[in-house]
């Protein structure tokens, strides 16, 4: 079972109910959940990595029905987190996830191979334009990337939307690998419609045709 969650949380933190549902969440966390949530000093910043703590969890009991306190996680030597599987688990099927936060914004994708997600709320009161912070990460774009975000008459609005969109796509392919590409990201070229509602990959070479790569721009 593959799962998509996107959560915003902006209404919760700002809800009269916000003190009792945080203390609800901290009941349901691991004491290392908890003391990762402590080294935060905003509530936005602490309930945002509590929840993409849980959410692993509330998936793994849907996708392989195993009990919430039954759930161990662990980080291999680069820092990517996987759940620890017994012979039972796999015999129905593998989970693998990936969360990602950013401002009130927390995604999750799961699947049964390595994957990876990235998401990233647009900012249209930065004083950069999109083509200059193009041209600031243009070592980690392929030519045909940088024309879809600094080509055309697009608004500003929607360069930036272009950029955020393949600059998140080549961070869930890094998160998905939890070693980066050994060739370079600007060998890797995402393309992106002109709605922005999808991307899909070219140079599709085999070390990537494992990986399942989930972008989310817009809630």
């Amino acid at each position: 079972m593959s799962l998509r969650w996107a959560i915003s949380l902006e209404e919760t933190i700002t809800s009269s109910t916000f003190q009792n549902m945080f203390r609800r969440a901290i009941l349901c966390a691991s004491e290392s959940d908890v003391e990762q949530q402590r080294r935060f000093r905003y509530k936005e910043d602490a309930l945002a990595c509590l929840i993409g703590r849980l959410i692993p969890r509330k998936a793994a009991t849907i996708s392989i029905s195993r009990q919430w306190s039954d759930l161990e996680f662990s980080r291999n030597e680069n820092g990517k987190p996987s759940l620890i599987q017994n012979k039972s688990d796999y015999s129905r099927q593998n989970f693998e996830y990936n969360v990602s936060h950013h401002g009130d914004l927390v995604v999750l994708a799961t699947g049964d191979t390595r994957i990876g997600v990235d998401v990233m709320r647009v900012n249209e009161a930065r004083r950069e334009t999109a083509s200059e912070q193009m041209n600031t990460l243009k070592r980690h774009f392929s030519e045909n990337e940088i024309e879809m975000v600094k080509g055309g008459d697009k608004c500003e609005l929607k360069r930036w939307h272009a950029f955020y969109r393949i600059w998140c796509l080549k961070e869930s392919i890094l998160k998905a690998t939890g070693v980066g590409l050994p060739d370079g990201l600007h060998n890797h070229t995402f393309q992106v419609d002109s709605s922005y509602d999808h991307a899909s990959l070219n140079s599709f070479n085999p070390i990537l045709s494992s990986f399942d790569s989930t972008t989310t721009m817009d809630f």
